[in-house]
């Protein structure tokens, strides 16, 4: 175990406020992208929280609650959905191409995950060594901050405001990351948003500016059923010429979420002092299942979520209970319409505040993973591998082709693995 943790993988938080506040503070953090992920695909973001927990708990149950890891709506898979929407009669509500995508997925990992339950996971570390998974853990942590002025925007604009609020919530998370005693101490998102979302409130009542929208609890009820993507499938309506653009799509995208995958789970070792290589075949076929499960509920493929590893790595805690039941809260909570509408009422750039230092930490835990291997970069390949990979990964530079799109850290990712095994080590002239 890691020796910096709190709460090692196996370990319970001890106090009903630990359990609370764990749980809390891991929900808080995989929010603000499941949320911004629902929105760009204009799906709902109830069933969005459902089929995050739903995916999560199958994901533990698979990997027989040894990985501590949150899977929830995939950013690599939203071009995928969003044409496939586009393709299909999604005007009629008829969401039958999103679940064969998802379906798609699945058997795609499941086939992997047999390859290296029959092969082992040796090759794959040798494929995705240190260098290689650190980078793109890396790349992704730099790629997620660019989502962050986006966020601190208030009404669609930029807002002075907006940041200045941003930049009040990460003092605050500092300060008490830093300073706070006892639980406090390994809370400091969940403070961060707290007080965050307290100064929208006080501003907008004083009315020095409309930041939280109050017409949300209106006419509301204490619980409701979310729209689930179940309820709109029509085996009728679909347009099934475009089943095999749809199968290659999500192919293509699984192959890049896949890698992406990898390097997570790996980081997740390093953070947590675990072997989670030694568990990929069960995290591949998990992550599938999680993503057939997310297209069956919510309209979303899902992956492991790399800012709850963020949060592990600040808070200590890698208890695998605190994401059981940060599973079985976000399920719960796409139920209750208030939390629903306090979550939609909270202003964006209180995410923003929580973005800015979450996604820097998991730039953090691939930059660990590098310094942890202690990678020579005085020696040429690894420099040239390194570089290639930040630049593709973080330029925007992309392989477009119709509706396909190859960019950011997938395509790093295969740049990455082309230039590792086309370059070779030198022999030393001794």
């Amino acid at each position: 175990m890691n020796n910096n943790l709190i709460y090692g993988v196996n370990d319970k938080p001890r106090t009903l406020k630990e359990w609370i506040g764990y749980t809390a503070q891991f929900v808080f953090a995989v929010l603000p992208a499941t949320m911004l992920i629902s929105l760009i695909c204009n799906t709902p973001i109830s069933s969005g929280l459902i089929s995050a927990g739903l995916g999560t708990l199958v994901f533990l149950c698979i990997t027989r609650f040894k990985i501590s890891a949150i899977t929830s709506n995939s950013g690599a898979t939203v071009a995928a959905i969003v044409s496939t929407l586009t393709l299909t009669d999604a005007v009629n509500n008829n969401f039958l191409g999103v679940v064969l995508g998802g379906l798609t997925m699945c058997i795609i990992y499941a086939i992997a995950a047999l390859l290296v339950k029959r092969y082992g996971t040796n090759w794959i570390s040798k494929i995705f060594n240190p260098l290689i998974s650190g980078t793109s853990v890396l790349i992704i942590g730099i790629t997620l901050t660019s989502f962050i002025p986006v966020y601190a925007q208030v009404n669609g604009q930029y807002s002075l405001l907006g940041v200045g609020i941003a930049f009040f919530v990460v003092i605050i998370t500092c300060l008490i990351g830093h300073y706070a005693k006892g639980i406090w101490k390994t809370l400091p998102f969940l403070g961060g948003t707290l007080a965050g979302y307290l100064l929208c409130i006080i501003l907008s009542v004083c009315g020095v500016a409309n930041l939280v929208d109050f017409s949300q609890f209106k006419n509301m009820s204490l619980f409701s059923i979310p729209d689930f993507t179940f309820t709109h499938l029509n085996f009728t309506t679909f347009h099934w010429e475009t089943l095999p653009q749809i199968i290659l799509m999500f192919g293509v995208v699984s192959l890049s979420a896949m890698a992406e995958h990898i390097a997570d789970i790996n980081t997740i070792g390093v953070v947590t002092g675990t072997d989670t290589i030694g568990q990929l075949p069960r995290t591949l076929l998990g992550d599938g299942m999680s993503s057939l499960v997310g297209s069956l509920t919510g309209s979303q493929c899902t992956t492991t979520f790399s800012e709850a590893t963020g949060t592990i790595a600040v808070s200590g805690v890698a208890s695998v209970w605190c994401f059981l039941a940060a599973s079985l809260t976000l399920i719960v909570l796409g139920f209750i319409t208030p939390f629903n509408r306090a979550i939609a009422a909270m202003p964006n750039c209180v995410f923003a505040g929580i973005s800015i230092l979450c996604y820097s930490l998991i730039a953090n835990a691939g930059l660990r993973t590098i310094m942890n291997a202690n990678i020579d970069f005085s020696n040429m390949k690894n420099s040239l591998i390194f570089a290639a990979m930040l630049s593709c990964g973080v330029s925007g530079i992309a392989i477009n082709y119709g509706t396909f799109s190859f960019s950011g850290v997938a395509l790093s990712i295969v740049v990455g693995l082309i230039l590792n095994s086309v370059l070779k080590e030198k022999k030393s002239n001794n």
